[in-house]
């Protein structure tokens, strides 16, 4: 039990990491219409939900989306829902796929876009952006997936060591 919250408080580091991250890029590392959103979280979830549990991940998903929901978002449920979401997709995808870690830096990836697209068509539904399609393609959409990819390459390898040496229980759910 004390393992689950060793492997809870990592990925709460995450979730604050996340929100320092952005004050730490420079402003000039991008041109000033770019826009970078860390998915850390995100990666963090898919990649406790691959060496762990299926269960364990989706509860990961709930709490630290609620949590993302709380303190980032005016509209509490979109990632509470998203989160827990895409452990469970990402646990049926690698179940199809070889588990390593390049199908998991591509599942990740593949997240992020997944999440980026549904909290966009969230948005333009109840009219919290009036960016277009085309602009959250090359000005969010694309550098946010290149910033995250650097980012989970350079994460994946420790966070997997740390997961295995919590020796939680890897079950097939």
């Amino acid at each position: 039990m004390i393992k689950r919250f060793i492997l809870l408080f990592a990925v709460f580091v995450i979730f604050v990491g996340e929100s320092i991250f952005v004050d730490l890029i420079p402003h000039t590392f991008f041109p000033a219409d770019k826009i970078v959103v860390p998915r850390f979280l995100v990666l963090v979830i898919i990649a406790v939900t691959a060496y762990t549990t299926q269960s364990f991940g989706a509860l990961c998903g709930i709490l630290f989306g609620f949590l993302y929901d709380v303190f980032y978002t005016e509209v509490i449920g979109i990632y509470t829902f998203a989160f827990p979401i895409l452990a469970y997709v990402a646990k049926f995808a690698l179940k199809a796929f070889h588990n390593n870690i390049f199908v998991l830096v591509f599942l990740g990836l593949f997240s992020i876009a997944l999440l980026e697209f549904y909290t966009y068509g969230l948005f333009l539904i109840i009219n919290a952006t009036t960016m277009g399609f085309h602009a959250f393609i090359y000005n969010r959409l694309f550098p946010t997936l290149m910033v995250n990819a650097v980012i989970f390459i350079m994460l994946i390898y420790p966070l997997k060591k740390l997961i295995l040496s919590l020796q939680l229980e890897h079950i097939e759910d």
